[in-house]
């Protein structure tokens, strides 16, 4: 009984954790389409 609280706890940590790396993993996707979009139109406008 007390290992299958224990295997509950450590299921639902890593849960967790997982869900935060895809959050996090999101908002880097995120950062780094901004910052290619900027990249973009700073050097279209040096190209004319």
């Amino acid at each position: 009984v007390i290992y299958g609280a224990f295997a509950t706890a450590i299921i639902i940590l890593l849960t967790l954790e997982a869900a935060a790396i895809i959050v996090l993993l999101g908002a880097q996707v995120i950062a780094e389409y901004e910052r290619i979009g900027t990249d973009i139109t700073k050097t279209h406008g040096l190209q004319t």
